[in-house]
């Protein structure tokens, strides 16, 4: 099978969590809505106690928490990126070929997909994402075009499936 498109491309931390703030919103805000109001109960005591014993280190949860869940979609990011690159002995590269089908290599795996499985074409901050179904999707990298450009493949996608709504 001869492809006509290639997207490859190394995920980096700001593509995986703009991906995570899509498609888990609840997860990462109630953990920022918990953390505040954690630390709102926790610090006035800690004040209070002027750091003493255990207060102290309920005083620096009190802190860590909601600063953690500000950052959750980058640390888990992060490890997500390690955890890829651990899978891969380092090379870390997904390759997305469009030809009679989308065949999608990352690391070991290899799935072929139809265009016909393709139900939305999601534009995130860093990426494209061609969904499957609401969880499962391939994501595209727009400046990561190694056989023809970004531009000439949204023309592409938009003869094989007219019905589709491709953002700009």
């Amino acid at each position: 099978m001869e492809s006509q498109f290639v997207c490859e491309f190394r995920p980096t931390v700001k593509m995986i969590a703009s991906r995570i703030r899509k498609y888990n919103p609840a997860r990462w805000i109630i953990l920022l809505v918990v953390g505040i109001a954690f630390a709102a109960y926790v610090l006035p005591a800690a004040i209070w106690c002027r750091f003493n014993g255990i207060w102290a280190l309920y005083g620096l949860m009190g802190i860590l928490y909601p600063i953690y869940g500000i950052f959750m979609p980058e640390i888990t990011a992060w490890f997500s990126i390690r955890r890829f690159l651990k899978d891969t002995n380092g090379e870390g590269v997904n390759r997305v070929a469009f030809g009679d089908q989308i065949e999608i290599t990352q690391g070991k795996t290899r799935l072929t997909w139809e265009y016909s499985e393709i139900n939305q074409v999601l534009h995130l901050r860093h990426s494209y994402d061609l969904m499957k179904n609401k969880r499962m999707g391939v994501t595209l990298d727009p400046n990561g075009f190694t056989k023809g450009t970004f531009d000439e493949f949204k023309q592409f996608l938009r003869e094989k499936r007219p019905d589709l709504n491709i953002p700009e």
